[in-house]
Order: C-alpha cells, then sequence, then structure tokens
C-alpha cells in the first residue's frame, strides 16, 4: 500500500487557532479523520470561602488533565492540592511509556503525607484528585475523593466517577447485607483522600473513548458551571 500522506493546515490561519487534518493514503478510499482535542479551565472561589484551594492540572504537551481540591476542615489544603498536582504532573512528564496512574496516585499520596508531616503533624492535610490522561483516542481516568468527572455525549450529562463519601461507601457495604448506620451530617464525608496515611486506592478509573465525548472535571462543590 502507497505511504499515508499529511495534508497539512491551512497556513493562512493564525497562529494558535484549533485546526484538524486528515491522513489519508492510497489503498483507502475514505480519508480517516483525526482526534481534535480542546481544553479549557476555569476556577471561582464563590461568596463563601477566602482562599481558592482548586488546583488544576492542565499540561496540553502530555494530555494530562484533572483537578485537585483541598479538603474542607483540614490546614494546608491548597498546598496539598499544589503538591498532588505538581508530582502527579512531573510523573506522566517522565514517563518514558503510558503512565502507571495508580502508581502515580500512590507517589502524590506518599508526597501530601511527607508535606502534612512538616506542616499539620496533629492531623494532616488533605486533597481530593481527579485527572484524565489522553493516549491516542483513549482516555485514563483516575479519582480519589470527591472531584467529579463528566461525559458530555449528545446532550447528556453523565458522572463517570462515584464520589468516595460516607454515604456511598454506607450503601456499598448495606449491599452486602451488612448494618450500617451514620449521621446525616457526615454524609458528605470523605472515605478517600490523597494525604491519608493508607494508599487510597485511586489508580484507573476507567478507559474511554475520548473522540466525540467532552469530559468535565469539576471540584468537591458540584456546581455545573464551576470548573
Amino acid at each position: 500500500a502507497a505511504p499515508a500522506q499529511v495534508h497539512e493546515a491551512d497556513r493562512r490561519q493564525q497562529a494558535g487557532a484549533i485546526s484538524s487534518f486528515h491522513l489519508t493514503a492510497a489503498a483507502y478510499r475514505r480519508k480517516l479523520k483525526m482526534t481534535l482535542l480542546r481544553a479549557a479551565r476555569f476556577s471561582d472561589i464563590g461568596n463563601v470561602r477566602k482562599e481558592n484551594e482548586d488546583r488544576m492540572l492542565f499540561e496540553e504537551s502530555a494530555q494530562l488533565f484533572g483537578v485537585a481540591d483541598g479538603v474542607g476542615g483540614l490546614p494546608g489544603g491548597a498546598e496539598a492540592a499544589q503538591e498532588a498536582v505538581n508530582v502527579v504532573t512531573s510523573s506522566v512528564l517522565a514517563a518514558e511509556a503510558e503512565p502507571d496512574l495508580r502508581a502515580i496516585v500512590t507517589k502524590a499520596n506518599d508526597a501530601v503525607v511527607a508535606l502534612g508531616m512538616r506542616m499539620s503533624p496533629g492531623v494532616g492535610i488533605g486533597s481530593t484528585l481527579t485527572f484524565g490522561c489522553v493516549r491516542g483516542s483513549r482516555l485514563k481516568l483516575a479519582h480519589v475523593g470527591d472531584s467529579r468527572a463528566f461525559s458530555w455525549r449528545k446532550g447528556e450529562l453523565i458522572c463517570v466517577t462515584e464520589d468516595h463519601s460516607v454515604e456511598n461507601e454506607a450503601r456499598r457495604r448495606r449491599a452486602r447485607g451488612e448494618v450500617v448506620y451514620y449521621s446525616e451530617s457526615q454524609r458528605g464525608a470523605l472515605t478517600r483522600c490523597i494525604g491519608q496515611a493508607l494508599p487510597p486506592e485511586g489508580g484507573p478509573r476507567r478507559s474511554a473513548t475520548v473522540a466525540g465525548r467532552p469530559l468535565h472535571l469539576l471540584h468537591g462543590r458540584h456546581h455545573p458551571g464551576r470548573f
């Protein structure tokens, strides 16, 4: 078969403009459209908190996107979230092959635990962590805490993660026949976060096709208008 040919983007377009291209070959009668990725980020502190503890993973060269949100009620939330973002970003960039998300989540957790021992040895510090890494047309997603990832497809918004909360943990244990009680005021409390002494069992949440399926990563307040 004839070698594939790349049809370059229109050089008249402005620098930085998003363009697409096709790969064609003499052996194929139809054009094969390549996956086009678009990414954006935004964070709003809102009207309640004085400090924004949201931190975002946004490394287009590594096709790495995500969010970390400092755990409320603990000190050093912003520092915990930033440390998690730093470790994940550097680890993905340093990976020679496909990154091991489970190992990266464990590494981020260990780093935040160590930072917490210096900043707040009594109670520690913590952060949520949800991020996706795109390779080819597939997305690998890692998730710890209650920062949510949503898929938008054909006008339908679908949550693809499950909050690691007291309420959801109780639901799972009740499904196994266990008797579980919890205070209504604690239903949204986290059962897993980055910064806990034991590994948070984050790792890859799922692998999904990203072509034509926008992914939205939202922090712990879960307001659709706040990213």
